[in-house]
């Protein structure tokens, strides 16, 4: 009840100077042509209007205002002051001081009082041009006529709320303005949400591409470094060749040897295929094998003999299957040479049909020249 009370009180004194100032502002609004249309005049003015305000002296020196002549008075009777230290006629610093004054006047302190309600100097077109916004603010309140004062304000709140009736249309209002303010405030949480799930999920996909990402790359990875391991593998087996070669000792089974896979090899004939050798086959393979045989025709050492590729693949079993190239030799030789591959041997695989990391040309040029050599070796 005392904080109710003390809001009130609040409010009427508040609503007293609110009154004060909308009374000035009706009554200067009426006078347009004093204080509308000539106020400018009355700026200029001022500073010497103040002055000649003697009807202040009848009413009491407190309702006496003459601060806007107050710099003007100031300068004049300080500047002769100063003709003890400058040599300069009095009169000319009474005139630099009178117009020092009038300047400061007219600058800070009349248009102050021309907006001052209760001055005795207000222009309401002084007002609404240097305080624009407090003026439309009273202009809004007051457009409706002389009836409206803002004292009325706390007298009908406390009709209002004295009311039982007018009490529960009050507290029915702001129920209605709470529920909208909760129905808004809901909207606006579950577009939050939505925004916050939209995002989250975004999020989500974003961790699983960088996983997989990470996976392909780790898996990439791991297979650079497995077939760079067969790279060495084959290299090595190369260097061994090549010391058996040295030694007089290559021969087919150092080719296998090479590819981790079975290696036949055949000299191409005018009709036929003459098997030159093979290793780690299953030793099924006749000594000659002829063009026309049907058993052979579909073969990929007979395909690659005669096509003008000079290559060819066949997969004559699950998870096994031949592959078969053609190579130029000495002594206007050609051999076909042929890979059994089986399809779990990973480094097989690898060496005869290679992927993005390894050029295969590479190691049938290798192979190639392994052969090159052991016909060399052969022919002494």
């Amino acid at each position: 009840m005392a904080e109710q009370y003390d809001v009130f009180h609040r409010l009427e004194r508040i609503s007293e100077s609110l009154d004060q100032a909308a009374k000035t502002i009706r009554s200067s609004e009426v006078d347009t042509k004093l204080k509308v249309k000539n106020w400018l005049f009355t700026w200029f003015i001022l500073p010497f209007h103040s002055l000649l305000d003697f009807k202040g002296l009848f009413k009491g020196v407190k309702s006496l205002n003459i601060s806007p002549a107050l710099p003007l008075l100031t300068g004049t009777a300080l500047f002769p002051l100063a003709s003890f230290v400058v040599d300069t006629k009095w009169y000319i610093l009474i005139g630099w001081g009178a117009l020092t004054g009038y300047i400061i006047s007219f600058i800070f302190v009349a248009p102050r009082s021309m907006c001052d309600f209760v001055s005795g100097y207000f222009r309401i077109g002084a007002y609404s041009k240097f305080r624009n916004q407090e003026y439309e603010i009273f202009k809004q309140s007051i457009v409706h006529g002389d009836d409206f004062y803002f004292s009325t304000i706390p007298k009908q709140l406390q009709v209002l709320l004295k009311s039982d009736e007018n009490l529960k249309l009050v507290h029915s209002r702001i129920d209605t303005f709470l529920y909208q303010e909760k129905a808004e405030l809901a909207q606006k949480i579950k577009v939050l949400e939505e925004k916050c799930s939209d995002k989250e999920k975004e999020f989500k996909q974003a961790i699983k591409e960088y996983d997989n990402e990470a996976s392909n790359l780790l898996l990439a990875n791991t297979e650079v470094h497995k077939a760079m391991g067969y790279v060495v593998d084959f290299l090595k087996a190369t260097r061994l060749a090549l010391l058996r070669k040295s030694n007089k000792k290559l021969n087919i089974a150092d080719l296998s040897n090479m590819l981790s896979a079975g290696v036949s090899i055949f000299v191409i004939k005018e009709d036929h295929l003459e098997l030159k050798g093979e290793e780690r086959t299953v030793g099924d393979l006749p000594d000659i094998i002829r063009y026309d045989d049907e058993k052979y025709s579909s073969a990929s050492y007979v395909d690659a003999a005669l096509n003008e590729h000079g290559e060819s693949y066949d997969e004559p079993e699950t998870n096994h299957f031949i592959i078969s190239k053609r190579f130029p030799m000495k002594n206007d030789e050609e051999w076909v040479i042929s890979f059994h591959v089986d399809s779990g041997v990973e480094k097989a695989l690898f060496l005869s049909v290679g992927n993005d990391i390894l050029e295969i040309k590479e190691v049938y040029s290798m192979i190639h020249s392994l052969c090159l050599l052991q016909q060399e070796l052969e022919s002494h």
